[in-house]
């Protein structure tokens, strides 16, 4: 406790004993304050609310300044890269992503970003390094390149599409060529004459 708040407490406690004594002088006698009392009283109960505002503000700077001067030490702060997080491997765009790449393919220096999540380089084949298959495109331009290559005036949506079971299926194929003589043949009919024979030739 500083030595102004000591000094306020003991002024308030002389404040309090002198109000307490006019009230004990009025108790004894079983009557009210004269109003020469009351005034006094009033003027104490006044002075002891001050002080006890002035206690009030002298307690709280006390405890600001306490905090101020007594920084408690924080936990450790870590700084990482964010760019794993991005859902564009740190390029602003597309365009910048591409040029990267082509940049990378001629020779021309790898832009760091590209190595963003790669792998240690191995024996079999990955997308973490331009000799190895290719640098993977980061989500957001990939699922842009989806919804363009799925929209509604892609051709994929207009091709048959064959489910199979297993890993791989055979089709059948026309052999045949348009300058060829196998396969199907369109022949000149003499009246009341046999036609002639032709069949499909088909591979696989």
């Amino acid at each position: 406790m500083s030595k102004k708040i000591r000094e306020l407490k003991a002024r308030k406690a002389g404040l309090v004993q002198q109000a307490a004594a006019l009230s004990d002088v009025a108790v004894t006698a079983g009557r009210d304050f004269t109003a020469e009392e009351a005034t006094q009283f009033d003027s104490l109960k006044a002075q002891i609310e001050g002080v006890n505002r002035q206690i009030e503000a002298e307690e709280f700077l006390a405890e600001q300044q306490a905090d101020t001067f007594n920084i408690k030490p924080t936990s450790m702060v870590s700084v990482e890269d964010n760019a794993e997080k991005d859902d564009k491997r740190g390029f602003k765009h597309a365009g910048e992503f591409f040029r990267a790449v082509g940049m990378a393919g001629i020779g021309k220096g790898l832009d760091p970003r590209l190595g963003i999540g790669a792998a240690a380089p191995t024996t079999y084949s990955n997308e973490s390094a331009g000799a190895d298959g290719g640098f993977a495109i980061p989500p957001e331009f990939s699922r842009e390149i989806w919804r363009l290559a799925l929209g509604e005036e892609s051709l994929i949506p207009r091709t048959a599409n064959v489910e199979i079971a297993g890993n791989s299926m055979i089709f059948p194929k026309d052999e045949t060529t348009p300058w060829g003589g196998s396969g199907v043949q369109v022949y000149w009919q003499s009246e009341a004459a046999a036609g002639q024979q032709s069949k499909i030739s088909l591979g696989s």
